[in-house]
């Protein structure tokens, strides 16, 4: 593929992933705060609302991470790049599954006002952009090391 082609795709990937992590960042806050929910249970009650517009911080890592699993993926075979799609997409689960736990654990840890062990937290008060550029540099990793392991297959 020529550099032109790969710029012209890597610049509509970075849009039609903006435009994606856009509309799907209320789904993405309400996960994370189900997996907080479901790692503290009772110990975490949450109030407030949601925060209302998606932040250029997750919108523009997830744009950003999306070009550059796009580029590593170029040139496997298309086997390979569903299989470092999908290992990609595992690892980001999994580190946001981790992140989520470690945070809301820190919550109940650091809680010394609670009433019978519960404490209450705001939604907006959730760090959601850190989880979330962290998920996405560890997908960026798993990424990287299966795209350089399978050319190295290729090229011995």
């Amino acid at each position: 593929m020529s550099m032109f082609k790969r710029t012209v795709y890597s610049i509509g990937i970075f849009l039609i992933s903006a435009v994606i992590a856009g509309y799907s960042d209320s789904k993405y806050q309400q996960f994370v705060g189900a997996l907080y929910k479901i790692f503290q249970g009772e110990k975490l009650v949450f109030f407030g609302k949601y925060q209302l517009f998606p932040t250029w911080t997750f919108v523009i890592s997830f744009a950003i991470s999306s070009v550059i699993i796009f580029n590593l993926v170029l040139r496997l075979k298309a086997r390979k790049k569903a299989a470092s799609i999908v290992i990609s997409a595992i690892a980001l689960l999994i580190t946001l599954m981790i992140s989520s736990y470690v945070a809301s654990t820190i919550l109940i840890a650091e809680c010394t006002i609670c009433q019978n062990g519960i404490r209450t937290v705001n939604y907006s008060s959730i760090d959601y952009d850190t989880h979330a550029i962290i998920s996405l540099v560890m997908a960026i990793i798993a990424s990287i090391i299966y795209s350089s392991h399978q050319r190295r297959k290729i090229n011995n």
